[in-house]
This record gives C-alpha cells, structure tokens and sequence, in this order.
C-alpha cells in the first residue's frame, strides 16, 4: 500500500502515527525537565547588563577566534570560564557549539557534570555528535548518548553490543596494578547515580567507579591486558543496568533545519507487536516497535507500515483523535505512569 502526503502533511502524519518513546529516556540518567527550564537562562545567556572589565590579552582576537577557541574547552572548563566574568561568560554564550549544548543538551551536560566526567568531553566533541543523527553501531536513528565515548546509540545497541562493555575502576586497577588515582589521570571515570534504570526494576542506591572498556583499549598508555573481556568480566545480573547509567537522553540537531528532534517510533509497529491479531513476521514487529527514528527517517518508514498508513487512513487526514481509531487498542504508549520516580 502507498499513501501520497503531502508537505503540509507530515505534522499531521507524525502525530496521528508516531510517539516519543518516553521509556528510552527513563532508562538512563534523566532528571526533571521543570528543572532544566528553571536553569537554562544561567546556563546558557550571558548578564544583560555590559561587560566592564577586558578579558585580557584575548580581548585583541576576533569573536569568531574566540568561538573557535572556546569549542575546544572541555564541558566543566567552559562553566568555569563563564565564571571568570561578564565578558568571559559573553565569550563563551556567543559560541555556536556552546550555545546549541546548552539549549538543547541540558540533560547531558548535567549528567555529565554529576558524573564527574565533564573535564573529559570536549565541548567542539559533543557538538559534532549532536548534529549527527545515526547510532554509531547499527546505523539507525540514536536518542542516546553514550557520555564515556561521546558516542550517540539507540538503546537496543547500548544494551546489547560489546562496545559499550564497561568495567569497574577497582576490577580494572587490580589486573593492571596501576593506582586508581592513576587510572583517572589516564582513562574517563564515571561516577554513577543512584536511580531507577528500569520501568519495571528495582531502585540502585549503589554508586560505582566505571570505565568503558574501549577508553581503556584506547588509552595513550598502554594499560598490560592482554584480554580485557575474559579477564575482567562485565557482571551479567547488572551489566543492562549498568550500561544504562552510562547514557542520557540526547537530541538530533538538523544542519539544514536547526530543528531540534529526540525521536519518535511507529504506533504502527506498537500494534503490529502487541495486538492479538496475527502478523506475518511478530519477531520482525517487534524488532520494529523497539526502533526510534528522525521526524524525516520516519516519515520514510511510513511508506512500508501497513498499520500506520491504517492509522492515517483512520484519522481523515489527521482530524479524528488517536482514541478514536478503531484500530488503537487500549494499550499505553510505554512510558511512567509517575516519571518522577525515574528521575536522578
């Protein structure tokens, strides 16, 4: 079946036929967003009233010199450069990479800063990746950022490849008799929060020390492992769990559009996966419904979905409501019923 849309179309289509996809983002490290909005303008605004004090030799380079320099500041050493004055926090606000972070990534620049790991994500880094859309390991659209390696990842590679095996800081400096304080000095340590990673798991009071085993296999100085996987085994009970308070949320910037977009999935998919109603291929469903894509990536897997071009059809061009449609079930879209529960 192939349903022509038109342009003007496709905000109907994506409300009528996709969902965000809420359980992805509650499974890693988020926190309230009534709090993001309450620190935004601090984070990201220079003080309304002028800058009085020169910020020294640098006030003789261009502004553009300066945003170029500013992006190659690590996350904590840009908030602390902000510190430093009126026209230091100018600087740094009036930087394009810093500025799209702090706007849009407010997520992963907080969990980063709790984590402890900020001084090792450059901000030019983590601004490259926001502007890509793609999972580094499977191609498809990523919401999440895997913050050790500032690598984007949906959540079924995160939880399932072996590139984003961790080990603990202990466990590590034991096989290779070198200091923790060392190892610090030498690969990116994350410091965990407690929290919820799981709709339907317990509460994690524990913290732990971890490092991502390919920061590891990429360290300047060579750590004597000679197998990192067999020797140092990543614990099989919480190794999902532990992954997951490794990442945030984080959003795809366009470069055409500068139209910001954390994903969606196919309502066609979802009931494709969970209706009673047979399906030529359920494993093949349900590897859909597991999927996230771009507003655009969408859009182009609307052409293949039975079920969401019945959706379509059923809504009249987007003006019947979801709850209507008489091939909705009474299902809920997955996410918290209490997300504030999730939140660390």
């Amino acid at each position: 079946m192939v349903v022509t849309i038109n342009p003007d179309q496709h905000a109907a289509v994506l409300r009528v036929s996709a969902y965000h996809r809420r359980d992805f983002d509650l499974s890693v490290v988020c926190s309230d967003p009534q709090k993001h909005s309450a620190v935004q303008p601090f984070i990201s605004e220079p003080f309304p009233n002028p800058a009085t004090a020169p910020l020294g030799a640098l006030r003789h380079l261009p502004n553009e010199v300066l945003a170029e320099i500013c992006s190659y500041l690590d996350v904590l050493s840009s908030f602390k450069l902000r510190q430093v004055s009126r026209e230091a926090r100018q600087v740094v606000s009036a930087s394009p990479a810093y500025r799209d972070l702090s706007k849009h990534c407010l997520e992963s620049l907080r969990g980063a800063l709790r984590m402890e790991i900020a001084d090792w994500l450059p901000v030019a880094d983590l601004h490259r990746v926001l502007c890509t859309s793609e999972c580094s390991r499977c191609g498809c659209f990523g919401p999440l950022l895997f913050l050790p390696m500032i690598e984007r990842c949906c959540y079924r590679c995160l939880v399932t490849e072996p590139e984003f095996r961790q080990v603990s800081l202990s466990a590590l400096s034991e096989a290779t008799k070198v200091s923790t304080s060392r190892l610090r000095e030498l690969v990116p340590v994350l410091h965990t929060i407690p929290g919820k990673y799981h709709l339907f798991g317990p509460r994690f009071t524990e913290t732990h020390d971890l490092v991502a085993e390919r920061a590891i296999l990429q360290c300047p100085t060579p750590l004597d492992i000679q197998d990192l996987p067999d020797f140092i085994p990543e614990p099989e009970d919480e190794h999902v769990v532990l992954r997951c308070m490794m990442a945030t949320a984080f959003p795809y910037l366009g470069k055409a559009s500068s139209d910001i977009d954390g994903g969606v999935s196919c309502k066609g998919c979802l009931i494709a996966a969970t209706d009673k109603r047979e399906v030529s291929d359920k494993t093949k469903a349900s590897e859909l419904m597991e999927m996230s894509y771009s507003r655009e990536g969408f859009l182009v897997h609307f052409q293949s979905c039975e079920e969401a071009q019945k959706l379509w059809q059923a809504s009249h061009g987007g003006t019947v409501e979801a709850a209507k449609f008489p091939y909705v079930r009474n299902f809920e879209y997955i996410s918290a019923d209490h997300p504030e529960e999730y939140y660390n």
